[in-house]
């Protein structure tokens, strides 16, 4: 086995649905550090207020929350847990409800050590 660097990718054209959940399945084992050091985001359009998003996984139909991304104007923190995840990982983004009005055209991008 080996390990290499893969990004996964959560992306909205637009504005995100109030509430929306976006699920990506993963097919290999990987690790991705706290707070998503060394990932890029990218916010084109900021919010009027704070918009929270809540990232966590999905792995044998246990739901554990990582924590949050919050976007603020153009600026995005975020203060997640490091995670050690098995292949077949189900990762879940979960949208503000309700929407800021303004924020929209967004990726976060988690950059990840994945395990091949």
């Amino acid at each position: 086995m080996s390990t290499v660097t893969k990004n996964i990718a959560f992306t909205f054209s637009g504005l995100p649905g109030a509430g929306q959940i976006v699920d990506c399945a993963i097919p290999f084992a990987f690790t991705m550090p706290s707070n998503a050091a060394g990932s890029p985001f990218f916010v084109g359009v900021g919010s009027t207020e704070a918009a929270v998003f809540e990232l966590s996984t999905i792995i044998g139909g246990t739901t554990t929350l990582l924590g949050s991304l919050i976007v603020d104007g153009p600026d995005v923190t975020a203060s997640l847990t490091a995670v050690d995840a098995p292949a077949d990982t189900v990762l879940r983004l979960l949208c503000p409800s309700p929407q800021d009005a303004t924020l929209a055209n967004i990726c976060f991008t988690f950059v990840v050590a994945a395990t091949l």
